[in-house]
């Protein structure tokens, strides 16, 4: 249900109003980040076909560890031992997210948004030049 949200969002669907799109995710293998890999790939396979949209979703997984270090895309094995995780998924635009007060995690601060403007700039970069070889080939 989450894949089918995050599609919808992006699709503009006004442009053919009497069509439908399917979009079919097989999955192969599972080393984790499934729902990240899963939005990304139907995405690519969104620009492949032509379907108009009003942006790019990026998205990337990270986790907490126990000794409080973030992972960027964790193995299944590292999801697992995870204290916590969390799925991200930002269009691609050139806007970054930072807070406007300072974040704190139990008595820690965190930085301003640095884990949101790390992936989002890195994904984003990487993801579009990615379709822009795909689409120019």
């Amino acid at each position: 249900m989450i894949l089918k949200k995050t599609l919808e969002s992006i699709c503009i669907r006004t442009i053919y109003p009497n069509t439908t799109t399917s979009v079919i995710v097989q999955v192969v293998h599972d080393d984790g980040a499934l729902l990240p890999c899963a939005i990304n790939a139907a995405c690519a396979a969104l620009v492949d076909a032509g379907i108009p949209l009003r942006h790019l979703a990026v998205a990337i997984c990270c986790c907490v560890t126990d000794n409080n270090s973030i992972i960027l895309d964790p193995s299944k094995q590292e999801e697992k031992k995870a204290k916590a995780f969390a799925y991200l998924v930002f269009p691609n635009t050139t806007v970054t997210v930072v807070p406007e007060k300072s974040l704190q995690v139990g008595s820690d601060p965190m930085a301003h948004g640095i884990i949101t403007s790390v992936t989002h700039g890195a994904m984003s970069a990487i993801l579009l030049h990615f379709l822009k070889m795909k689409v120019n080939a």
